[in-house]
Protein backbone atom coordinates (compact mmCIF):
# COMPACT_ATOMS: atom_id res chain seq x y z
CA UNK A 1 0.00 0.00 0.00
CA UNK A 2 1.11 3.48 -1.04
CA UNK A 3 2.13 6.33 2.01
CA UNK A 4 -0.46 8.51 2.39
CA UNK A 5 0.17 12.17 0.85
CA UNK A 6 1.51 14.65 3.30
CA UNK A 7 -1.03 16.97 4.50
CA UNK A 8 -1.14 20.45 5.73
CA UNK A 9 -1.68 20.73 10.07
CA UNK A 10 -2.02 22.66 12.85
CA UNK A 11 -0.92 21.56 16.06
CA UNK A 12 -2.62 22.38 19.84
CA UNK A 13 -1.04 21.98 22.71
CA UNK A 14 -2.10 22.83 26.36
CA UNK A 15 0.93 22.10 29.05
CA UNK A 16 4.36 20.79 29.12
CA UNK A 17 3.89 18.78 32.15
CA UNK A 18 3.88 14.92 33.14
CA UNK A 19 0.25 14.55 35.25
CA UNK A 20 -1.80 11.23 35.88
CA UNK A 21 -4.90 13.16 35.49
CA UNK A 22 -5.51 14.20 31.92
CA UNK A 23 -8.80 12.67 30.70
CA UNK A 24 -8.63 15.31 27.58
CA UNK A 25 -4.95 14.24 26.82
CA UNK A 26 -3.80 17.98 27.40
CA UNK A 27 -0.55 17.20 28.71
CA UNK A 28 3.12 16.40 26.88
CA UNK A 29 6.50 15.94 28.68
CA UNK A 30 9.01 18.50 28.38
CA UNK A 31 11.24 15.57 26.95
CA UNK A 32 8.26 14.29 24.27
CA UNK A 33 8.15 18.19 23.55
CA UNK A 34 11.35 18.24 22.37
CA UNK A 35 11.26 15.62 20.26
CA UNK A 36 8.27 16.52 18.51
CA UNK A 37 9.60 19.56 18.09
CA UNK A 38 13.05 17.77 16.73
CA UNK A 39 10.73 15.26 14.39
CA UNK A 40 8.55 18.76 12.88
CA UNK A 41 11.69 20.58 12.32
CA UNK A 42 13.64 17.59 10.05
CA UNK A 43 10.25 16.77 8.90
CA UNK A 44 7.51 19.36 8.23
CA UNK A 45 7.83 23.23 6.64
CA UNK A 46 6.50 25.03 10.06
CA UNK A 47 4.66 28.21 9.94
CA UNK A 48 3.41 31.04 11.85
CA UNK A 49 0.15 30.24 11.69
CA UNK A 50 -1.32 33.50 10.62
CA UNK A 51 0.84 32.57 7.23
CA UNK A 52 -0.32 29.47 7.65
CA UNK A 53 -3.73 30.62 7.26
CA UNK A 54 -2.53 33.26 4.54
CA UNK A 55 -1.17 30.76 2.20
CA UNK A 56 -4.42 28.41 2.55
CA UNK A 57 -6.50 31.21 1.37
CA UNK A 58 -4.71 31.92 -1.11
CA UNK A 59 -4.14 28.16 -2.57
CA UNK A 60 -0.43 28.25 -1.69
CA UNK A 61 0.04 26.14 1.27
CA UNK A 62 2.43 23.39 0.87
CA UNK A 63 1.30 20.04 1.33
CA UNK A 64 3.78 19.72 4.47
CA UNK A 65 2.81 22.65 6.40
CA UNK A 66 2.57 23.23 9.69
CA UNK A 67 1.48 25.70 12.47
CA UNK A 68 2.37 25.11 16.13
CA UNK A 69 -0.07 26.93 18.52
CA UNK A 70 -0.65 27.00 22.57
CA UNK A 71 -4.18 27.26 24.05
CA UNK A 72 -4.49 28.90 27.94
CA UNK A 73 -1.28 30.19 28.10
CA UNK A 74 -0.22 27.95 30.69
CA UNK A 75 2.97 29.17 32.92
CA UNK A 76 4.78 25.87 31.54
CA UNK A 77 3.98 27.63 28.06
CA UNK A 78 6.74 30.09 29.36
CA UNK A 79 9.11 28.28 31.21
CA UNK A 80 9.82 25.24 29.45
CA UNK A 81 7.99 25.42 25.58
CA UNK A 82 9.40 29.13 24.88
CA UNK A 83 12.80 27.83 25.39
CA UNK A 84 12.56 24.48 23.12
CA UNK A 85 10.82 26.45 20.35
CA UNK A 86 13.67 28.86 20.48
CA UNK A 87 15.90 26.24 20.27
CA UNK A 88 15.07 24.57 17.33
CA UNK A 89 14.03 27.62 15.54
CA UNK A 90 10.04 27.16 15.40
CA UNK A 91 7.63 29.96 15.39
CA UNK A 92 4.58 29.27 17.48
CA UNK A 93 1.01 30.92 18.29
CA UNK A 94 -0.30 31.18 22.04
CA UNK A 95 -3.54 32.29 22.88
CA UNK A 96 -4.64 33.86 25.76
CA UNK A 97 -7.59 34.93 27.58
CA UNK A 98 -6.33 38.00 28.76
CA UNK A 99 -8.74 38.39 32.06
CA UNK A 100 -7.63 35.21 32.76
CA UNK A 101 -4.18 36.20 32.91
CA UNK A 102 -4.44 39.32 34.62
CA UNK A 103 -6.34 37.48 37.35
CA UNK A 104 -3.51 34.90 38.06
CA UNK A 105 -5.61 32.44 39.94
CA UNK A 106 -5.15 28.49 38.10
CA UNK A 107 -7.83 27.92 35.94
CA UNK A 108 -11.39 26.62 36.97
CA UNK A 109 -11.00 23.89 35.60
CA UNK A 110 -8.05 22.74 37.29
CA UNK A 111 -9.25 24.03 40.49
CA UNK A 112 -12.55 21.92 40.12
CA UNK A 113 -10.07 19.09 40.02
CA UNK A 114 -8.39 19.98 43.20
CA UNK A 115 -11.60 20.82 44.85
CA UNK A 116 -13.47 17.21 43.59
CA UNK A 117 -10.69 15.08 44.58
CA UNK A 118 -9.15 17.08 48.05
CA UNK A 119 -12.39 17.23 49.33
CA UNK A 120 -12.36 15.49 52.91
CA UNK A 121 -16.76 15.56 52.91
CA UNK A 122 -18.75 13.31 50.17
CA UNK A 123 -20.92 15.94 48.12
CA UNK A 124 -20.54 19.34 47.16
CA UNK A 125 -23.71 21.29 46.56
CA UNK A 126 -23.81 23.43 43.41
CA UNK A 127 -26.88 25.22 42.33
CA UNK A 128 -29.23 24.06 44.78
CA UNK A 129 -28.11 20.15 43.79
CA UNK A 130 -26.16 17.72 45.70
CA UNK A 131 -23.27 16.13 43.71
CA UNK A 132 -22.11 13.21 45.23
CA UNK A 133 -18.49 12.91 45.50
CA UNK A 134 -18.13 9.32 47.46
CA UNK A 135 -14.77 8.16 49.33
CA UNK A 136 -11.53 9.33 48.56
CA UNK A 137 -9.93 6.93 46.04
CA UNK A 138 -6.08 5.97 45.31
CA UNK A 139 -7.35 5.88 41.65
CA UNK A 140 -9.18 9.39 41.77
CA UNK A 141 -6.12 11.12 40.58
CA UNK A 142 -5.06 8.57 38.13
CA UNK A 143 -7.17 9.69 34.69
CA UNK A 144 -5.25 8.55 30.98
CA UNK A 145 -6.03 10.23 27.87
CA UNK A 146 -9.61 8.58 26.52
CA UNK A 147 -10.92 7.12 29.15
CA UNK A 148 -14.34 7.53 30.99
CA UNK A 149 -14.39 8.11 34.58
CA UNK A 150 -13.15 5.17 36.98
CA UNK A 151 -14.34 6.23 40.07
CA UNK A 152 -17.04 8.11 41.88
CA UNK A 153 -15.04 11.54 42.05
CA UNK A 154 -13.89 11.16 38.53
CA UNK A 155 -17.62 11.39 37.37
CA UNK A 156 -18.74 13.99 40.29
CA UNK A 157 -15.48 16.01 38.45
CA UNK A 158 -17.12 15.38 35.02
CA UNK A 159 -20.59 16.64 35.79
CA UNK A 160 -19.69 19.88 37.76
CA UNK A 161 -17.45 20.18 34.60
CA UNK A 162 -20.04 20.01 32.33
CA UNK A 163 -22.58 22.75 34.50
CA UNK A 164 -19.84 25.22 34.88
CA UNK A 165 -19.14 24.93 30.99
CA UNK A 166 -21.82 26.22 29.83
CA UNK A 167 -22.16 29.42 32.57
CA UNK A 168 -21.33 32.41 31.82
CA UNK A 169 -18.75 34.63 33.43
CA UNK A 170 -20.37 36.34 36.76
CA UNK A 171 -22.35 33.23 37.22
CA UNK A 172 -19.15 30.64 36.82
CA UNK A 173 -17.50 32.75 39.10
CA UNK A 174 -20.33 32.54 41.37
CA UNK A 175 -20.40 28.94 41.42
CA UNK A 176 -16.93 28.64 42.10
CA UNK A 177 -17.13 30.63 44.76
CA UNK A 178 -19.74 28.75 46.05
CA UNK A 179 -18.19 25.32 45.90
CA UNK A 180 -14.73 27.08 47.34
CA UNK A 181 -16.66 28.12 50.35
CA UNK A 182 -17.06 23.99 50.83
CA UNK A 183 -13.68 23.40 50.96
CA UNK A 184 -10.91 24.51 52.84
CA UNK A 185 -7.09 24.39 52.97
CA UNK A 186 -6.18 24.12 49.73
CA UNK A 187 -2.75 25.17 48.61
CA UNK A 188 -3.46 26.68 44.73
CA UNK A 189 0.25 26.79 44.70
CA UNK A 190 0.50 23.46 43.95
CA UNK A 191 -1.86 24.39 40.60
CA UNK A 192 -0.18 25.37 37.86
CA UNK A 193 -1.84 28.53 36.56
CA UNK A 194 -1.47 31.28 33.70
CA UNK A 195 1.80 32.88 32.80
CA UNK A 196 2.15 36.29 34.57
CA UNK A 197 1.66 39.38 32.46
CA UNK A 198 5.84 39.81 32.85
CA UNK A 199 6.64 36.01 31.46
CA UNK A 200 4.23 37.21 28.27
CA UNK A 201 5.85 40.13 27.46
CA UNK A 202 9.22 38.02 27.81
CA UNK A 203 8.90 35.21 25.36
CA UNK A 204 6.46 37.41 22.78
CA UNK A 205 9.05 37.56 19.83
CA UNK A 206 8.79 37.36 16.06
CA UNK A 207 9.06 33.85 16.85
CA UNK A 208 6.33 33.68 19.59
CA UNK A 209 3.24 35.27 18.93
CA UNK A 210 0.01 36.04 20.93
CA UNK A 211 -3.49 35.55 19.73
CA UNK A 212 -7.23 35.71 21.61
CA UNK A 213 -8.84 33.26 22.73
CA UNK A 214 -11.59 35.18 23.85
CA UNK A 215 -11.95 37.25 27.32
CA UNK A 216 -12.57 34.78 29.89
CA UNK A 217 -12.58 31.69 28.40
CA UNK A 218 -15.98 31.56 28.32
CA UNK A 219 -18.20 29.26 25.95
CA UNK A 220 -18.89 31.06 22.88
CA UNK A 221 -22.27 29.69 21.37
CA UNK A 222 -23.72 29.39 25.52
CA UNK A 223 -23.92 33.36 25.43
CA UNK A 224 -26.49 35.66 24.36
CA UNK A 225 -25.12 37.51 21.14
CA UNK A 226 -24.06 41.22 23.15
CA UNK A 227 -21.87 38.78 26.01
CA UNK A 228 -20.36 36.77 22.82
CA UNK A 229 -19.50 40.16 20.88
CA UNK A 230 -18.20 40.96 24.13
CA UNK A 231 -15.62 37.80 25.00
CA UNK A 232 -14.29 38.68 21.35
CA UNK A 233 -14.10 42.31 20.67
CA UNK A 234 -12.63 43.50 24.48
CA UNK A 235 -9.99 40.64 24.11
CA UNK A 236 -7.95 42.10 21.28
CA UNK A 237 -7.01 45.44 23.61
CA UNK A 238 -6.57 43.36 26.48
CA UNK A 239 -4.04 40.90 24.27
CA UNK A 240 -2.57 43.94 23.13
CA UNK A 241 -1.92 45.47 26.35
CA UNK A 242 -0.73 41.82 27.35
CA UNK A 243 2.01 41.24 24.66
CA UNK A 244 2.45 44.24 23.12
CA UNK A 245 0.90 43.71 19.49
CA UNK A 246 -2.53 43.11 18.36
CA UNK A 247 -3.71 39.63 18.18
CA UNK A 248 -4.52 38.70 14.42
CA UNK A 249 -5.53 35.45 15.10
CA UNK A 250 -7.80 33.60 17.57
CA UNK A 251 -9.00 30.12 19.22
CA UNK A 252 -12.75 29.15 20.33
CA UNK A 253 -12.20 28.39 23.71
CA UNK A 254 -12.91 24.33 24.14
CA UNK A 255 -13.45 24.73 20.27
CA UNK A 256 -17.29 25.46 20.77
CA UNK A 257 -18.64 28.06 18.49
CA UNK A 258 -21.23 28.43 16.14
CA UNK A 259 -21.94 30.36 13.07
CA UNK A 260 -22.52 33.87 14.59
CA UNK A 261 -19.13 33.41 16.52
CA UNK A 262 -17.20 33.11 12.90
CA UNK A 263 -18.70 36.00 11.93
CA UNK A 264 -18.25 37.95 15.22
CA UNK A 265 -14.60 36.83 14.96
CA UNK A 266 -14.09 38.05 11.76
CA UNK A 267 -15.70 41.24 12.13
CA UNK A 268 -13.66 42.07 15.00
CA UNK A 269 -10.78 42.00 12.31
CA UNK A 270 -8.89 38.41 13.11
CA UNK A 271 -7.29 37.23 10.27
CA UNK A 272 -8.50 33.67 10.89
CA UNK A 273 -9.83 31.40 14.09
CA UNK A 274 -9.28 27.54 15.31
CA UNK A 275 -11.75 25.09 16.00
CA UNK A 276 -10.68 21.69 18.60
CA UNK A 277 -11.79 19.85 14.85
CA UNK A 278 -9.30 16.97 14.33
CA UNK A 279 -8.61 16.80 10.68
CA UNK A 280 -5.81 18.27 8.73
CA UNK A 281 -6.46 21.31 6.44
CA UNK A 282 -8.28 20.65 2.90
CA UNK A 283 -9.49 23.39 0.20
CA UNK A 284 -12.78 23.10 2.21
CA UNK A 285 -11.58 24.11 5.47
CA UNK A 286 -13.18 27.93 6.30
CA UNK A 287 -10.55 30.76 7.76
CA UNK A 288 -12.48 30.99 10.79
CA UNK A 289 -13.50 27.38 11.34
CA UNK A 290 -9.91 25.67 10.91
CA UNK A 291 -9.17 22.34 12.44
CA UNK A 292 -6.28 21.28 14.32
CA UNK A 293 -4.82 17.94 16.08
CA UNK A 294 -3.89 17.57 19.55
CA UNK A 295 -1.02 16.18 19.91
CA UNK A 296 -0.64 13.61 22.41
CA UNK A 297 2.26 12.84 24.91
CA UNK A 298 3.92 10.76 22.20
CA UNK A 299 8.00 10.53 21.12
CA UNK A 300 9.03 11.78 18.24
CA UNK A 301 8.55 8.72 15.67
CA UNK A 302 5.15 8.50 17.09
CA UNK A 303 4.30 11.54 16.97
CA UNK A 304 5.22 11.90 13.23
CA UNK A 305 2.79 8.51 12.64
CA UNK A 306 -0.18 10.07 14.50
CA UNK A 307 0.42 13.25 11.96
CA UNK A 308 0.21 10.69 9.04
CA UNK A 309 -2.62 8.87 10.09
CA UNK A 310 -5.23 12.35 10.42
Amino acid sequence: MLPRAQRPVILMYHRISADSFDPWGLCVTARNFADQLRWLAANRTVLPLEELCERHSAGTLPADAAAITFDDGYESTATIAAPLLEQFHLPATVFLSAALVRHGRPFWWDELRQLVLEHAEQSLAIDNEAVVLGEREAGDALWRPGEEPQTARQQAFLHLWSVLLAKDPSSLGEAMNELRSQVHHLPHDAIEGPMSADQVRAIASCQIRFGSHAMTHASLPDLNGSAKASEIRDSIEACEELAGARPLTFAYPYGRFDRQSEQLVEAAGFRCACTTQERPITRSSRLFAMPRMTAGNWAGERFGQAIARI
